[in-house]
């Protein structure tokens, strides 16, 4: 995530248009082929495996006290920016929107914070948050990246039936 930290949102749309990345393509010299750069739909599926809420289909906000799903998600993921207070994970996504603070189209980011000092009203949350605009960039920022799954290839197994089959179809002219 925070290996792209440095880039803006139009450096990565420039590698990974309409989010899948192209092949051979490149960002601060990583090769993106076969990676796509996540929307909210797939932010908020994952998300959702350490919450148990709908972050796809509900809201995309959430907050939770002293919980055990922000530890959890920032033990799984690398947080890109640490305190004594705090850990927390920003990225960039592909998703863009208008941004009534500056009167603009601009990337949404995503936070996740995990606290550390309970307290009474302070809160592990998940947040969709507008950056300042789409050339904008900053180094403890990151950006939501998966790779597609790719099926497992079948050549072994038909490799086993083919010699298989040889080796029956040879016993039975014998």
């Amino acid at each position: 995530m925070d290996l792209f930290g440095s880039l803006s949102w139009y450096d990565i749309d420039a590698v990974c248009p309409s989010g899948v990345c192209m092949d051979g393509g490149t960002l601060n010299g990583y090769d993106m082929t076969g990676w796509i750069w996540a929307g909210l739909d797939e932010i908020g599926a994952m998300l959702g495996v350490f919450t148990g809420h709908d972050h796809v289909n509900d809201t995309f906000n959430y907050s939770t006290r002293n919980s055990t799903w922000a530890p959890s998600f920032l033990n799984a993921f690398r947080p890109n920016s640490v305190d004594r207070n705090r850990g927390m994970l920003i990225g960039i996504t592909r998703f863009r929107a208008y941004n009534p603070f500056v009167g603009e189209i601009t990337p949404g980011s995503v936070h996740i914070t995990d606290f550390y000092a309970g307290g009474c009203c302070v809160t592990d949350s998940i947040l969709l948050w507008p950056v300042s605009g789409s050339d904008w960039s900053q180094d403890n920022f990151g950006s939501w990246f998966y790779r597609a799954e790719v099926p497992t290839p079948a050549s072994l197994p038909l490799i086993v039936i083919a010699l298989t089959f040889l080796y029956h179809s040879r016993h039975r002219k014998a």
